[in-house]
């Protein structure tokens, strides 16, 4: 089905966007959403991110699997000192998010909404230092 085009936003997959503080990851499967946050934790462009929007929009989640990856992802973030915010979860990838131990700090229904929450809180921590 045809993606709805979004004003600023590339919706091609595997296409990690960085604002300043912001960085989108597009969910292409859950290894390569784990190497793409594992590579600008080593980037020093990317020094500046301290918030991570986990895009899913469209994504078909497997459950066992997809638990584990997303476990380790917010694992790795945290461990970053980043925040971890879910834009466009399916109900299946939303049950999968209830079930972690350790969860992102919100979910949003779309990927504007979520881009736009990640800057506030961007803000915020900048204000915070």
């Amino acid at each position: 089905e045809p993606v709805e085009e979004r004003p600023g936003l590339e919706t091609s997959a595997g296409v990690v966007h960085i604002w300043g503080p912001v960085m989108v990851v597009p969910w292409a499967g859950p290894d390569e959403a784990l190497a793409a946050i594992e590579l600008v934790g080593r980037d020093p462009g990317a020094r500046e991110v301290s918030v991570i929007v986990l895009d899913l929009s469209g994504a078909s989640v497997d459950e066992a699997f997809a638990a584990v990856a997303l476990e380790r992802i917010v694992e790795t973030v945290e461990g970053r000192g980043s925040e971890l915010l879910i834009a466009g979860p399916s109900p299946e990838a939303e049950a999968v998010l209830e079930g972690l131990e350790r969860r992102p700090i919100s979910s949003h229904k779309d990927l504007d909404h979520a881009v736009a929450a990640a800057f506030q809180i961007a803000e915020a921590q900048r204000r915070l230092l």
